[in-house]
Parts: C-alpha cells; structure tokens; sequence
C-alpha cells in the first residue's frame, strides 16, 4: 500500500518582490477548485474512480483519513495531518475524509474536468462509511 504523506512547499524563486511556489509539476491538470470550511465540518467520506487530487493548504489544516481500495484484502484506516503550504497527492480509488477543526481555505487541484456543475465529478466519486462519522 502507498502511503499518502504531505509535501511542505517551499520557495522555487524567491527575491525582493516575494516568492514563487511551485506546488505540482508533474501532471497534466484539468480543474482547480478553491474550496472553504468551516471549523467541526468534514469534507469527503469518498473515492474517485479515475480522479487524482491534490489538495494544498492556503489557512488552517485538516486531518486526512484515509483507506486504500486498491488492495485485495481491506487495509487500515490511517490519517495525516495537513497544514498552511502542505500538498498531497491523493490516486484514485484511495477513500479519503478531511476532518476540518478550524476554519479553512484549501485549492484542490484535480487531473480531470470537473464540468460546468460539477456533473464529471459526481461521475466518479463513490461515497463510503466509517472514515469519519
């Protein structure tokens, strides 16, 4: 089983006008969503069948639950936490939940077309039960 870590993203450039961050470069990207929680929410309780995400934290963090459907035989559940300038890399068929305890701003960056609606989402997500009640 893979394990999902984050990634803190430090500066490619930095000078005196600021910093530039490169926070994914190894993929082609068809959807950046900007997403906002509040504190004592939870986002997720699903998969996707063909999607890889990416979520990278702008304000607050979150703790990641996860379980790897990919396996034959049911693996455990595990959790990572996210914080401000951390990214993850999350593959299809990995069910995941964001348990939000503070209020938080994150982009989710995705490998495919969300729709105007968000009707190719819908399409590949599977909800699941017991990563976070």
């Amino acid at each position: 089983m893979e394990e999902l870590t984050t990634q803190s993203v430090a500066p490619a450039h930095k000078d005196t006008r600021g910093a530039i961050y490169n926070i994914i470069d190894d993929t082609e990207l068809r959807s950046v969503l900007y997403v906002e929680s509040d504190a004592g929410t939870t986002r997720g309780n699903h998969y996707h069948k063909s999607q890889t995400q990416y979520p990278y934290v702008l304000q607050g963090g979150f703790t990641v639950y996860y379980q790897d459907l990919r396996c034959k035989e049911p693996t455990p559940i595990k959790t990572v936490e996210m914080e401000v300038g951390d990214v993850m890399k999350i593959p299809p068929r990995v069910a995941h939940a964001f348990e939000i305890s503070q209020p938080t701003e994150f982009i989710e960056i995705v490998d495919k077309a969300q729709g105007e609606n968000g009707e190719f989402y819908d399409q590949d997500t599977v909800d699941v039960d017991g990563l976070v009640n």
